[in-house]
């Protein structure tokens, strides 16, 4: 009974907190980032289907890898 609570306890700590969780491929997440906002700034001049889903398939990338969307702070 006890291992079953600390078990519990210890996976709803795990959850509630989740570590920082390092990106896969660093290089292709930031060149996955660069290349988003090319899209983005090509759409915001005339947004295109072509564009739309080469968006969809960049996001669905950094997804796969594991990165974060945001990036690092000196990559902005």
């Amino acid at each position: 009974m006890h291992a079953l609570l600390a078990l519990t306890v210890t996976l709803t700590l795990a959850l509630a907190v989740p570590a920082e969780a390092a990106e896969a491929d660093p290089v292709a997440c930031a060149e996955l980032r660069a290349r988003l906002k090319y899209i983005d700034a090509r759409a915001r001049l005339r947004s295109t289907q072509s564009l739309t889903d080469r968006r969809r398939a960049v996001k669905k990338r950094l997804y796969e890898l594991g990165c974060s969307e945001i990036g690092k702070p000196g990559e902005r």
